[in-house]
This record gives structure tokens, C-alpha cells and sequence, in this order.
């Protein structure tokens, strides 16, 4: 029950980063919920739902085995693990579609404790076409305050 607790203060406070960061988020109602984590009800009828995941560093370096097919250097490690991350909230995008919201926004946030300050993301992110059933999507680094809009 704690960790649940914890969870949500945290995703509450990466919704708050976000919401300060991005220009053209949506006013409206704000309600902290589950799959998706928040719904900003744009008016009765109209809402946007946001679902936040984080990008841990222990989750890349575990894939990157020497056994593994999947090992490749890098930035572009990385980046392939963040489309992998993309498409397994794909897969649960009918469960957070089933409000019928005018459009659903997948927030990507780099865990603070594996991507320190000193972290540096590629800004050839920016150029890449990440495929996605989500409207949106963002990666928040929250240690700088950086957001960045990848779809």
C-alpha cells in the first residue's frame, strides 16, 4: 500500500513537471487516476488522458547481454529500448482507451536515479519517427527540467 502511495505522489509530481514544461497542454480539470495515471477533462464531454512510464536504467543494461541479439552500442541502445518501452503501453493502449478520450499521450520520464545530471540524451531523438498507437508522446527529464516532444 505504501509503495502504491509513493508511486502516485511520484507520478503526480512527473504530471506537474510535465504540465509546467509543456506550452500547449490542455487547460481544464485535472483528476489523478489509473491506466491511464491522469485525465485532464477539457470539458463534459472532451478529456485527454496521460499515462506515465519511466525509462529505467537497470531495464537498458539488462538487455544489453553479450548472449543477447539485441545488444547494440550506445545512444542507439537506447533508443531502441525506448521504442520497445513505446510498444509495450501500445499494447495496453484498448485499457486506456476505453474512457474514449479525444486523444491519449504517453509521457516517457528518465528515472532519476539511473540518469543523473550528468546524463546527456541524444538530441538525434528528436529526428527518429517513433511509431505509436498514442497521440503524443514526450520524454521528461525531470533532474533538468527538459521535455522533449518525440511524436
Amino acid at each position: 500500500m505504501h509503495s502504491i502511495i509513493l508511486k502516485r505522489q511520484l507520478e503526480r509530481r512527473y504530471f506537474d513537471l510535465w504540465y509546467a514544461l509543456y506550452n500547449e497542454a490542455p487547460k481544464g480539470k485535472i483528476q489523478q487516476t489509473e491506466s491511464p495515471d491522469f485525465i485532464i477533462h477539457l470539458n463534459r464531454k472532451t478529456a485527454v488522458g496521460i499515462e506515465i512510464t519511466r525509462l529505467v536504467n537497470e531495464d537498458i543494461f539488462g538487455l544489453n547481454d553479450p548472449e543477447s541479439e539485441a545488444v547494440v552500442k550506445g545512444n542507439e541502445f537506447i533508443m531502441n529500448y525506448l521504442q520497445v518501452l513505446i510498444a509495450k503501453k501500445d499494447e495496453k493502449y484498448s485499457l486506456y482507451q476505453s474512457k474514449k478520450f479525444k486523444a491519449l499521450w504517453l509521457l516517457i520520464v528518465l528515472d532519476e536515479k539511473s540518469f543523473g545530471e550528468k546524463f546527456h540524451f541524444p538530441m538525434s531523438i528528436l529526428n527518429l519517427n517513433f511509431e505509436s498507437r498514442f497521440d503524443k508522446l514526450f520524454l521528461l527529464h525531470p533532474i533538468k527540467n527538459r521535455l522533449f516532444e518525440l511524436k
